[in-house]
Parts: C-alpha cells; structure tokens; sequence
C-alpha cells in the first residue's frame, strides 16, 4: 500500500470493501488517499523506502511456505505459544491453531488504532517498532464499527495520544499483545522495519464465531408487527444475559450509514430466513 501523506507518523487503515455491511452502506467506504497495490518485489519495496518520497509503504502477509504451512523458522515459537496461551488464566479456543504473518514498513509508518480478538505475539527483526496500547475499558469509547463493516475493529476517532502506554520494539525484542487491546504502530523515523507476529485465536473469538452461526427463533411468514416485536425482545434479552451495554451498542451502531432505500428509521431490516440465520437484505 501507498499513501501520499507526509505527516510525522502515516498510519494505514485496512478495509474490506465485501464484508456483509459493504454494499448496502451510503458511502463507499475507501481510506483515501491509500492505494492498494496486488503485486510488489518485496526489494521494490525497501528501495521506495530508501527514496524516502512522500510515499510510503505498508505490507502484510502470511509467513506461510509453499506447502501452505507456517515458515519453519517461526514453527518452533509459533508451537511455544499455542502452548503458552493455554496454559493462561484466559487460555485459546479449544481448536486454537497459530497463523504467522510477516509486517513490512518504511519509516514512520504503521497501523491505525484497532483491536484484535485473539492472543498477538510481536517479534521485532529489524529496525524499530512502536506499539501504542489502550486497555479494553477504552474500547467502549472509541468509535469502533460493528461487526461486518469495512472498518470493524478499527477506531476512527476516540482516542487522545496521552491515553496510550507506548512500548518501543528493537531488533530482537518481543511483545505480548493480549486479546482486546487496543493498539496502534508506527516503525521507527531512521529507517523501515521488518517484524513477525503469531496469532492465537482466544476463547472469546471462539464464541463470536458461534454467535455467527446462532439460529434465530423467527418464522420467515410472521408478520411485520410480529417480527418487530419477536425481534426487539429477542435482542432485549440475549444483550442483557450478555452483559452488553445497550448504549455502547448503539454508539457503534450510529457508524453506520445505510442507504436510503434501506428501511432503517425507526423500523427493522428485512430478515433471510432461509439460512437459518439472520441476514440484512435489501426491500
């Protein structure tokens, strides 16, 4: 990716245009001014960075061989961490498996403030990194998209500088990025940065899953009145046995702005119950 900013710090935004919220959205949701690029020699890459242009560079990607299994340089940390994370008080998914990724960047570049549902381990091989971390008592303060959003998981806006715990990476050093953190990067002003990290899913990331796939108690020929209500005390309950704050719902909620044609001032959605479980859909 490249980004004509020349800001002290540029921070990339990842988006996912079809995610299930995308097309029925008002807006096309694109962070401008970044431009994807599909294909890139890494060497290309690191000589951009070299120029140091307004362009800077961002990448990720999976750590992964040929055989499609993780590189066997990060086997060995990426078992000691599988291992690691159950052993903890809040412990991996019954089925957790470890995904390696490798981090790319030219100087003062990085990754917008987001979070991450599953355990992160950050290992620092060249150049430097800065984490910025916020505890997950934030996160009902920022402006976090929900769920099926280009943006989800990233904040666009709620979070002051002094707010954040910094923690400055160097060749060689590792950190521990707990589930719900939230955090921003940025490499380092001298130079680009290399970095790996391995993902561990969490028990709660199991759960979200499940939530996904959650049967709903409708019947696709009740009534408009009827589904509304059926809806509205479905939700009421399954929230409040969740622990979920009506109010920060709804904050995330307001971030999404639908189309016109879609019915959603005062009324509910349209309901695909073919699937066994609920879809937004166009009327």
């Amino acid at each position: 990716q490249s980004g004509g900013q020349v800001d002290a710090v540029t921070r990339f935004t990842y988006f996912v245009a079809d995610r299930t919220l995308g097309p029925l959205l008002h807006r096309p949701w694109k962070p401008e001014p970044h431009e994807v690029r599909s294909q890139m020699k890494t060497a290309d890459l690191f000589a951009a960075c070299a120029e140091k242009s307004d362009e800077r560079y961002f990448y990720s990607g999976l750590a992964e061989g040929a055989d499609g299994r993780i590189h066997p340089d990060l086997r060995q940390l990426a078992e000691s961490f599988v291992a690691a994370v159950a052993a903890g008080s809040e412990g991996a998914s019954e089925d957790a498996k470890a995904t390696a990724h490798v981090w790319l960047s030219c100087a003062s570049t990085g990754a917008s403030t987001h979070y991450d549902m599953g355990h992160n381990l950050v290992v620092q091989v060249y150049g430097s990194k800065t984490f910025d971390l916020l505890s997950p008592s934030r996160l009902l303060q920022l402006a976090l998209p929900p769920t099926g959003h280009p943006y989800a998981r990233q904040a666009l806006y709620g979070a002051n500088d002094e707010e954040f715990q910094s923690f400055v990476l160097e060749s060689g050093h590792s950190l521990y990025v707990p589930p719900f953190w939230a955090h921003r990067t940025a490499s380092g002003s001298d130079g680009p940065s290399m970095s790996v990290n391995i993902f561990v899913g969490s028990g709660a990331e199991e759960v979200a899953q499940q939530l996904l796939g959650l049967p709903l108690p409708f019947e696709n020929d009740w009534p408009d009145e009827t589904m509304r209500g059926a809806v509205a005390l479905f939700l009421a309950t399954f929230l409040a046995q969740a622990g979920v704050i009506i109010e920060a719902l709804a904050a995330r909620w307001r971030l999404v702005e639908f189309a016109e044609s879609l019915p959603v001032q005062g009324e509910l959605c349209s309901f695909n119950m073919t699937s066994s479980r609920a879809e937004v859909i166009q009327s």
